[in-house]
């Protein structure tokens, strides 16, 4: 079971990259076993909780799954979409995916609310998923900060945040290459 209740939790799945290792393509609304990634994800969490993505394309399409927030024009990389989820998060918790990992394990948004700290990243076997999140929404400032400085990596910004590790058994599979999307399909 939960340690935040459902009605405090929010969803945000990353939607905003450019593409660039997919040749442009929306990686998130590409097909993976008869479905497009981002809706793999979206089935991770119960469809109680409420749900942002954040999307700089395709807005509409995205607009079927949930409430679509845009990045902040003045901030680039996925922190961007955080950022902007978290300021239009109606809840105190916000869990965090990417919308290219469609390969989850299972109930892990639960493991991830089974913390102590404001700031929770998750672990895999193989590495630390640094956008794999579960964040309380008062942590906002100190993102906008973090930006606001220059910085845009996940990675650099949990250097200097106060931080809880979740580690997993299970591995997350990420998809980041037309290849990838076919040899894990």
């Amino acid at each position: 079971m939960s340690d935040i209740p459902l009605e405090d939790l929010t969803f945000l799945v990353l939607c905003g990259g450019a593409g660039r290792r997919m040749a442009g393509k929306d990686k998130p609304l590409e097909t993976f076993r008869g479905r497009p990634l981002v809706d793999h994800v979206l089935d991770t969490v119960p469809p109680r909780v409420n749900r942002l993505l954040s999307a700089n394309r395709n807005i509409e399409t995205y607009a079927t799954r949930g409430r679509v927030v845009q990045d902040l024009p003045d901030y680039s990389g996925p922190l961007a979409g955080v950022l902007a989820g978290l300021e239009a998060c109606s809840t105190r918790w916000i869990l965090i995916s990417p919308g290219d990992t469609p390969v989850l394990p299972h109930a892990w948004w639960e493991e991830m609310t089974k913390g102590n700290m404001d700031v929770r990243v998750a672990r895999d076997p193989q590495r630390q998923q640094h956008l794999h999140l579960l964040l309380n929404t008062r942590i906002v400032g100190n993102l906008r900060q973090y930006l606001e400085r220059g910085g845009y990596s996940a990675h650099g910004w949990l250097d200097e945040t106060e931080h809880e590790v979740i580690t997993f058994k299970e591995q997350f599979v990420n998809i980041n290459t037309l290849e990838e999307l076919n040899e894990t399909e």
